[in-house]
């Protein structure tokens, strides 16, 4: 498969699989994963809070999301991370259902997977609400009026 810059999730998460699974990723153990992934971390935090260099930081960020994706298809293999990703920012807050969210004015709601659900299934330009219940619905219409 031919790779791009234009690609979707999934298929960075194939490319790296392709390229590192076989061999280097291969006879790792998750905890050996794990470990290489906190590394990374750590050194991405030291150059961007005890050195200050952002510019140096931002290089490990790719390592970060390389190291994360080794240790998600390992412990499970056919991780679609797109819906994973998608299901925890599911196109809204999954909390109060707004975009931008508002939960900041007030405390975080109980989160209602039922709501996550149509949110995430929702069209992504849209700004649909999961059903609201009295001061949610004021709330929301106040935002989104």
């Amino acid at each position: 498969m031919a790779y791009g810059s234009d690609q979707r999730l999934n298929e960075w998460v194939a490319m790296l699989h392709d390229i590192y699974g076989g061999t280097q990723n291969y006879s790792k153990s998750p905890y050996e994963i794990h470990a290489h992934l906190t590394e990374v971390c750590g050194v991405y935090a030291k150059h961007l809070f005890k050195r200050r260099d952002p510019t140096l930081a931002r290089t490990f960020l790719p390592k970060i999301f390389s190291w994360a994706v080794a240790l998600t298809t390992k412990v499970a293999p056919n991780t679609d991370i797109e819906q994973l990703i998608l299901r925890k920012f599911p196109n809204a807050c999954p909390y109060c259902g707004g975009r931008p969210c508002i939960c900041w004015h007030a405390d975080k709601p109980t989160l209602d997977p039922e709501s996550v659900k149509r949110l995430y299934e929702s069209p992504r330009d849209c700004r649909r609400l999961p059903e609201l219940r009295g001061w949610e619905y004021d709330k929301a219409q106040a935002v989104f009026s």
